[in-house]
């Protein structure tokens, strides 16, 4: 195993321990979620020791970029169909080999959870351009896809987003972005700090919450909170409208921080993701399509911690939208 600056592990030691994993999960994992969860929760146990251990630090502590990169897990380009253009899955399409991963990695951080409004409550999802894609939405392509803490405003916000890569933009140009709140912090002022600490910022969200009219309900975020030292942050660009005028120098000087540290990551087949949606924001850059069943196809997870959630929850559960405020 070898890391760079603590946040890229690489697994190319690791194949033979991992097919044989996969081989052991039920095949067609959308005909039985729950039980094929099951399957891969005892699966999980035996990873490589040198795996968990990395895993099991990064969710007690998480790190100062905010993201681990798993980088050359096996992958198969045979055996990949085309890039999806439609949502939902088909129940019947068979495990691919980045889908097992992100299942492994997944279930052993906490809880993989589908949300009844974004892609017809889909667990596995499928991340692939979409002609005329809204802005907001991980569909579009040739625009940056902002800034955003994944559902800041949903209480059943995920702990974290897991990207696995089957393809990669033709070009390879798109860069997903993080920006870290350990990384930022430093750079606010004591003024700033405690303004979005203590005081709550109207709201907006995501096109999959929206009432049927198009309307956005307004929720509360809590930009930096859950601890005052160390705190998390509930930050979207796009959506976040601060009401008065110190509300909007605080989240300005926030941004600016979060962009001074930004990093990028280029994903490549065999690269897995694990972005810490608790203490980062992230973005996409732009990349062009092709259009011809080989464009960029990532599959996203959202995960959530049991020890963080205040009633008992299972492995594939999908939930509804409730608003913070």
């Amino acid at each position: 195993m070898s890391t760079d600056l603590g946040t890229t592990v690489r697994c190319d030691d690791w194949h033979d321990t991992l097919l044989n994993l996969r081989a052991a999960l039920p095949s067609t994992p959308r005909q039985d979620l729950p039980g094929f969860f099951a399957a891969v929760r005892t699966a999980a146990e035996a990873l490589p020791e040198e795996l968990v251990a990395v895993l099991a630090d990064f969710r007690a502590r998480g790190n100062e970029d905010g993201y681990l990169l798993l980088r050359g897990l096996p992958v198969d380009a045979d055996e990949l169909p085309d890039t999806p253009t439609a949502t939902p899955a088909p129940v019947e399409r068979p495990l691919l080999a980045m889908e097992a991963w992100l299942a492994l990695v997944s279930r052993w951080l906490g809880l993989p959870t589908g949300y009844r409004e974004l892609r017809e409550g889909t667990v596995f999802q499928d991340i692939y351009p979409s002609p005329g894609a809204h802005h907001l939405s991980s569909e579009t392509s040739e625009t940056l896809l902002e800034f955003h803490t994944e559902m800041a405003y949903h209480r059943h916000q995920p702990d974290y987003v897991l990207l696995a890569c089957s393809r990669a933009d033709h070009e390879r140009t798109a860069a997903t972005l993080v920006g870290s709140v350990r990384r930022a912090l430093p750079l606010l002022s004591a003024e700033d700090r405690s303004r979005l600490l203590e005081q709550p910022v109207p709201c907006l969200v995501d096109v999959a919450f929206r009432h049927p009219d198009g309307t956005s309900p307004v929720t509360s975020v809590q930009v930096l909170h859950h601890d005052r030292e160390d705190p998390w942050l509930g930050y979207d660009r796009e959506l976040l409208a601060p009401e008065d005028p110190a509300g909007r120098r605080g989240v300005a000087a926030l941004s600016e921080a979060l962009d001074k540290v930004t990093q990028g990551v280029h994903l490549v087949p065999g690269d897995l993701l694990i972005v810490d949606n608790q203490r980062t924001t992230h973005a996409r850059t732009p990349f062009t399509p092709r259009w011809d069943g080989h464009d960029r196809w990532l599959h996203r997870m959202y995960v959530r911690v049991p020890q963080r959630l205040s009633a008992r929850a299972e492995a594939a559960d999908v939930v509804p939208f409730v608003g913070r405020g």
